[in-house]
């Protein structure tokens, strides 16, 4: 059993736009007025701007594609109290809203369709935990269509360390390793996905690997071609 939700997690994982994150970043200015947001690029290891865009190489099952997207920002916004940016992306046609705040990167999107084509009413993400040292770990829950707990449970594996991709050298890179399973109740727990994320320094998402736990297949293989940050 697959969860549908991995589609929508590689699509949005490179939305996500920053509050100022306060060990590791350096305001450089900016933001809206009185919306306690700061500039685009303060959250320094996934960094969004209004017209930024990054074309990957996907590799979905064995075939090679090409996605590209551009990304839009459409306004400040507040969730629940805390202040998010508010992002639209032409390609998908889908807004996300993003926040960083203290080091972690979190996207939330609205009745999102996964790979399956199932509707989700809320996914709430946590995509990176940059103050947290080697080995922190944290778990997100999601709860699909069918009522079952899809658990997301992530450790930083590696800090500042450096990785080529696509024949270019990125410096200063953090790795997270994610374990997707499902809790079905009267059964247990079944491991569906297991996946790596790169983000680089000042770049973003650079490369992400999702397979089958089970066989070591490569479900999606996202790798950076080329990118663009005002």
């Amino acid at each position: 059993m697959k969860t549908s939700i991995f589609s929508l997690l590689i699509i949005t994982i490179f939305l996500c736009s920053c509050q100022k994150e306060v060990s590791l970043e350096k305001s450089t200015g900016g933001g809206g007025s009185g919306s306690g947001l700061v500039a685009c690029k303060d959250c320094i290891y996934i960094p969004m701007c209004d017209g930024s865009w990054y074309t990957y190489n996907d590799t979905l099952l064995g075939t090679a594609q090409i996605a590209t997207d551009t990304l839009r920002f459409v306004k400040d916004t507040t969730i629940s109290n805390l202040a998010f940016k508010k992002f639209l992306s032409p390609a998908q046609q889908s807004y996300t809203y993003a926040s960083c705040n203290n080091g972690t990167s979190r996207v939330i999107a609205y009745n999102a369709v996964g790979a399956g084509g199932s509707s989700v009413t809320k996914i709430d993400i946590t995509m990176l935990k940059a103050n947290l040292a080697v080995n922190g770990a944290w778990t997100d829950t999601i709860v699909n269509p069918a009522g079952q707990q899809v658990l997301y449970t992530s450790t930083l594996e590696e800090k500042g360390v450096s990785r080529t991709v696509n024949g270019k050298v990125f410096a200063d890179v953090m790795h997270v390793y994610v374990e997707t399973g499902i809790d079905i109740p009267g059964f247990g727990f079944f491991l569906t996905n297991t996946s790596d994320y790169y983000y680089a320094k000042g770049v973003g998402l650079i490369e992400a690997i999702i397979e089958d736990p089970s066989s070591g297949t490569v479900l999606q293989h996202r790798a950076i071609k080329a990118y663009f940050i005002p």
